[in-house]
């Protein structure tokens, strides 16, 4: 059994233990004492609610809840309150009143635990009542109270005012009978509101003087209570004035209007349009620096297209020109290195079988010495460091290092050679790593508005200028112009290979196999190279192989797979299976 195969039966064996695991601690949870047996919170009933604030001028309200709560038979702990810690202001839709409590306490006529733990999260304040270990059954009395501010706002055009959400949604998460509220204030009371959840107004609102009676029967355990009054001007101490903190609504943080949006996409534009404009501007000028290629024709379509490769110029160095995915470049050497006699390539095997099938390459001590260029003489000595052959899959990992190493290797012989101006991996890691920056700049910038209260709309200039930094790596020439003219006539030539799988099957010998292939394979385009071969049935000449392929599996289908090797797949095994097309 192979390494992954037990690392994956190791994997297959922990998951039934992670599962009873899993399920232990379940039951183990549920065995706990009064686990099994407290009910939810919303199948408690509130039978009697009754709510007394008593405002001072200073805006501080005392609040205090006698609360009537049945339990059931199943019981629980106590009473969960949940309160707003978060006021939104009608003037003012950028901005929240800040609600403090303070000077928590509860107690029980009926004997119940009144132990209080307060947890604030995500603007709710949310108050237990009770004792984890001590959990009650049946109807008991709670009076809970608490003191807030953030409730007034001093000074509107219509007075001295107050918000409150006396019950919030799901405020004691269980259905209420009855709900008695009263209010009073420090003066008497100019108008006084109170809205239902779904229901409009509340019919049971009274004013008396200075004071609000509210009272409500049969409330939802989501339903909440919002009541509104409002003094005369001065009523209330300047120190009523509530404190304020930016809105975090989505609305609030883009701060819609003609300055941010105007200003940020202006910015936006000016900034990546200048440097899109720049990109294409570079572009232009690598076009135009190709000018008139000599040995091209203009095929039917429009398209210009060449039967003769580049001179002066190997295979492999052509891949790094054009940019091509994968490991083609190195795999065009290799085959260019066994044209020439440096080496053979044996199938071994049946290549329709991917786990039987395999590779021998031996050197022969052709095209080395003078003969040899730099990166192929590494691509050698890095392949057969350890003797004449290469097994593969055996030698796969330093197989897969050569070719590594014969990318790098190529992209500095084309610099070398004048054809490119910078490596392309290079460039598009540089233009990456700025682009990520600036979209990394604009995320810490989104937080600083919103602790500055500002419209997040202004970090889109750096995201937009990072998105085409990023884009720049790839859009940007890294070619000279002899480079850009050589590309254009590499183009060409692989426009003609293309075509040849298009053409009706012709007689055999019309083209050799071995004149194009290497081209092919440095090109990506190898595969339709050798479907196009099979299509006019040079398969049955087996004469027609290239010589450097032997053994009792030279095939077409063995070339397929061969050079599938340094195709862009993502796993040895799916390198090896060869690719099968309908004859």
């Amino acid at each position: 059994m192979r390494a992954w195969q037990h690392a994956a039966a190791r994997r297959r064996a922990v998951v039934p233990v992670l599962l009873v695991s899993m399920l232990t601690t379940v039951v183990g949870l549920l065995a706990l004492p009064g686990a099994s047996t407290a009910a939810d919170p919303g199948e408690w009933t509130v039978t009697s609610l009754e709510v007394d604030a008593l405002v001072e001028s200073d805006g501080i309200a005392r609040v205090t809840w006698d609360i009537r709560l049945d339990l059931g038979s199943d019981g629980g702990v106590g009473p969960v309150i949940t309160l707003p810690e978060r006021r939104t202001l009608a003037a003012d839709p950028h901005h929240e009143a800040v609600l403090s409590y303070a000077e928590l306490s509860a107690s029980s006529r009926t004997g119940a635990p009144t132990d209080i733990a307060a947890e604030s999260r995500d603007g709710r304040l949310t108050l237990r009542v009770g004792r984890p270990d001590s959990p009650v059954t049946g109807e008991h009395q709670y009076t809970i109270s608490w003191t807030v501010s953030g409730l007034t706002d001093p000074g509107t055009a219509r007075g001295d005012e107050l918000a409150w959400d006396a019950l919030i949604d799901g405020a004691l998460s269980s259905r209420i009978d009855s709900a008695s509220i009263r209010m009073t204030g420090p003066a008497a009371i100019l108008s006084a509101t109170c809205q239902r959840d779904g229901h409009g107004d509340c019919p049971g609102l009274a004013i008396h003087e200075s004071e609000v009676e509210i009272t409500e029967k049969r409330l939802g355990a989501e339903e909440g209570l919002t009541v509104s009054v409002v003094w005369p001007t001065g009523t209330l101490e300047a120190t009523a004035e509530p404190r304020l903190v930016s809105r975090r609504d989505l609305v609030s943080l883009v701060q819609p209007s003609m300055l941010t949006i105007g200003g940020s996409v202006g910015l936006s534009l000016l900034l990546a349009g200048g440097l899109a404009a720049w990109i294409l501007r570079r572009r232009s000028a690598a076009a135009r620096a190709i000018g008139t290629v000599p040995g091209l024709r203009t095929a039917d379509d429009g398209q210009e297209v060449t039967a003769k490769p580049p001179s002066g110029v190997a295979p492999g160095v052509v891949s790094a020109l054009l940019g091509v995915g994968g490991d083609s470049g190195a795999m065009a050497t290799i085959l260019d290195l066994a044209d020439r006699g440096g080496l053979t390539v044996e199938a071994r095997g049946p290549v329709a079988q991917q786990d039987r099938c395999g590779w021998r390459l031996s050197r022969l001590g052709g095209a080395t010495g003078q003969r040899a260029q730099d990166y192929e003489a590494a691509l050698l000595e890095a392949l057969f460091e350890d003797g004449e052959e290469v097994v593969l899959p055996r030698d796969q990992e330093r197989w897969r290092r050569a070719l590594t190493v014969t990318r790098i290797d190529l992209e500095a012989a084309a610099i070398h050679r004048g054809l490119l101006t910078v490596p392309p991996s290079r460039q598009r890691l540089s233009w990456a790593l700025v682009g990520t920056g600036l979209i990394v700049l604009s995320a810490a910038a989104v937080a600083g508005l919103i602790a500055a209260g500002m419209s997040i709309l202004w970090a889109l200039p750096p995201l937009a200028l990072g998105a085409v930094a990023v884009s720049a790596g790839f859009l940007l020439p890294v070619r000279s112009a002899d480079g850009e003219r050589l590309r254009h006539q590499a183009i060409a030539y692989r426009r003609y290979l293309e075509s040849l799988g298009d053409q009706d099957p012709e007689p055999r010998g019309r083209w050799r196999l071995e004149e194009h292939l290497v081209w092919a394979a440095a090109m990506g385009c190898a595969d339709r190279l050798l479907d196009a071969y099979r299509r006019s049935g040079g398969e049955a000449q087996s004469q027609g192989l290239p010589a450097w392929l032997v053994g009792e599996s030279a095939s077409v289908e063995a070339l397929e797979a061969l050079v599938g090797l340094a195709g862009p797949r993502s796993s040895w095994a799916d390198r090896l299976r060869p690719r099968h097309r309908p004859a």
